[in-house]
């Protein structure tokens, strides 16, 4: 009896999951990237210092803005061009694209936390090591995590 629960458990877990989108899948893996690769990144320079822009903390950390834009890019770029009412319903118009308004802040997000990357390592270069963790190029990628 308890074997056959939790086999219907597990089919009905199983058909819950299969109906969660792969791109909402893709964010999450994204924020996880992110959140690991922040924590990672901070130890990194309280203990080690500044390395390179190619450490693999900031390759987590640039991860994230890479599944968020290309999955949500994706997903506005699907949704309009799609002929599918559907879609268009549960969609917004912002500069004649349309898609749902999440995929447009989540798009945005990666791309803010991208171009914050550059600009993170032109300020190192200019400045040397942060006095604080809070730079201008760590508040925009913060306030790209958003």
């Amino acid at each position: 009896m308890a074997q056959s629960a939790a086999i219907a458990w597990g089919e009905h877990a199983a058909a819950r999951t299969a109906s969660v989108p792969w791109y909402i899948w893709t964010c999450m893996i994204a924020i996880t990237s992110a959140s690991i690769g922040g924590i990672w990144d901070i130890s990194w320079h309280k203990s080690i210092g500044r390395d390179t822009f190619w450490t693999a903390p900031h390759m987590l950390i640039y991860l994230c803005g890479i599944l968020a834009g290309i999955s949500c890019g994706y997903l506005i770029l699907s949704s309009s061009f799609s002929h599918s009412g559907e879609a268009r319903a549960a969609s917004v118009r912002m500069w004649g694209f349309r898609g749902p308004f999440g995929a447009f802040v989540c798009a945005w997000g990666g791309a803010a936390m991208i171009a914050s990357a550059p600009f993170d390592n032109w300020w190192h270069d200019a400045y040397g090591l942060d006095v604080k963790v809070l730079s201008p190029p760590h508040a925009q990628s913060s306030h790209a995590l958003l």
